[in-house]
């Protein structure tokens, strides 16, 4: 599959980014941006040329299918950076994605990620979630609540897209944060934009998915089924008792941890 932006075009422009940044610090570190006009001219003027980059990075991110509604069938499509967790839509605090349009019956966009090999370096925070899948109890509790797991590539990783929907939505029950950033945020179908922040509780996700796989609140779809079958019950369920990583991983700078 062709995307909007090639493996290498992608590489170019993050570096061409990223060194326009670290201009950007080093000015500030140095006091030079404080000086004369035309040093502040020359800094304003790299701040709009990173601007710019960033919003040409955004605009050619892939829109894939990432999950179905098990309510309506409808696919969600979101915007996703595919070639890795060093371009700027894995940015935990401010990450760069195209907003797209979601069903009636979107809830929240969790996922995590099974990491392989040596990570990415990245000067921001990525916070990808855990290594494996697992649930939000609390998302769950709502007696017309489901939720989908995914599984395509990310990069050498492993990226698990668990989407939640509703028919209808729970009261008093909000959606969590987006996966890998510090918020929540999506377009209705009339265009109104909703957002807000949420506290990402590690200790509730539930790792142990037959539960509800077998009562039906949890379904799955294929690895990179992009026809987006979606298919019940514990047998054959490719994401149970995977090995991996359950608390949420934090990287940057190329490192590794967890709380």
């Amino acid at each position: 599959m062709e995307y909007p932006i090639s493996a290498l075009e992608r590489r170019d422009l993050l570096a061409e980014c990223g060194q326009m940044i670290r201009q950007v610090q080093d000015a500030k570190k140095s006091g030079s941006a404080q000086k004369a006009g035309s040093q502040k001219d020359a800094a304003d003027d790299i701040l709009r040329k990173i601007a710019a980059l960033k919003t040409l990075y955004r605009d050619h991110l892939p829109v894939l299918p990432l999950s179905r509604c098990p309510f309506t069938g409808q696919i969600l499509y979101r915007s996703i950076d595919l070639y890795g967790i060093d371009g700027y839509w894995w940015d935990y605090h401010n990450p760069i994605r195209l907003l797209t349009f979601m069903p009636s019956t979107f809830l929240s966009f969790t996922g995590a990620l099974g990491l392989s090999g040596p990570v990415e370096e990245t000067a921001f925070l990525c916070m990808p979630g855990p290594g494996v899948p697992f649930v939000i109890p609390e998302l769950l509790s709502g007696e017309k609540v489901k939720a989908v797991i995914f599984s395509l590539k990310i990069g050498p990783h492993t990226g698990y897209p668990i989407v939640y929907f509703a028919n209808p939505a729970p009261q008093g029950v909000e959606p969590v944060n987006d996966w890998g950033t510090d918020h929540w945020k999506f377009c209705d179908l009339y265009g109104g934009l909703h957002w807000n922040e949420s506290v990402d509780i590690e200790d509730e996700y539930d790792f142990d998915l037959v539960p509800y796989l077998r009562s039906g609140q949890l379904q799955w779809i294929s690895p990179d089924d992009r026809t987006m079958i979606i298919r019940s019950g514990p047998a054959g369920c490719p994401y149970v008792d995977l090995k991996g990583e359950r608390r949420i991983q934090r990287i940057q700078y190329g490192k590794v941890w967890t709380t």
